[in-house]
């Protein structure tokens, strides 16, 4: 009578199947899993948006959005230091964070006094790439006027999560995951999965930086 146990070759032989199963599973759970954050991000920049419209409208004032410099921005920002350094509007890449807040006397930057903070968003994954699209890629604020319209051009955001930091190319996984927020002048904003055409779609999302 044989047995119920495995073999020493039955083992091998499992373990073996068992490794090319995990090795084929894993590239895929690792998409899956910046998906998930790709979508997480793009959601919580919706929200932020929104947000700054509705505060727009209820205090009849101009509310702002604008990317944070590079330099520092593990700093906690506060009433006490916005406006300067890492708390500061100098920025134009969207990854290194973002700060919401009320523009008192309309002049389009955050200043150190007078002006009201409502919201910081910390950096983003060093994979992660969030810039302006388009001609207007340098500019680093969008705002909403009291009747929760855009202050400036209708813009887009192409949010892009690369599979590896060291290159500036795209591959077919960075442009399904990618998703883009589009801003129309009523101020509504919408995420996209794609933008008009495929070369556009591919051109905003390089890595580093959109075009």
């Amino acid at each position: 009578m044989r047995n119920s146990g495995f073999t020493l070759i039955e083992l091998i032989v499992a373990v073996a199947v068992l490794a090319i199963v995990v090795s084929l599973a894993a590239p895929t759970f690792g998409d899956m899993v910046m998906r998930h954050r790709t979508s997480s991000i793009a959601n919580t920049f919706l929200a932020d948006l929104a947000t700054a419209r509705t505060e727009a409208t209820q205090r009849r004032r101009t509310v702002n959005l604008c990317a944070r410099p590079a330099a520092g921005t593990d700093t906690a920002c506060t009433a006490s230091n916005q406006g300067t350094g890492a708390c500061g509007c100098s920025g134009s890449q969207w990854e290194n964070g973002w700060l919401t807040y009320v523009d008192i006397n309309g002049d389009g930057t955050l200043n150190s006094t007078g002006d009201v903070l409502l919201g910081v968003q910390a950096p983003l994954a060093n994979n992660a790439s969030l810039r302006r699209n388009g001609a207007a890629a340098v500019s680093g604020t969008v705002g909403f006027n009291g009747r929760g319209q855009l202050t400036g051009a209708p813009a887009t955001f192409a949010l892009c999560m690369a599979d590896d930091t060291s290159s500036t190319s795209d591959d077919t996984d960075v442009l399904e995951r990618a998703r883009f927020v589009t801003l129309a002048l009523t101020g509504r904003a919408a995420v996209r999965t794609k933008l008009d055409s495929e070369t556009a779609t591919s051109a905003a999302c390089r890595f580093g930086g959109a075009a």
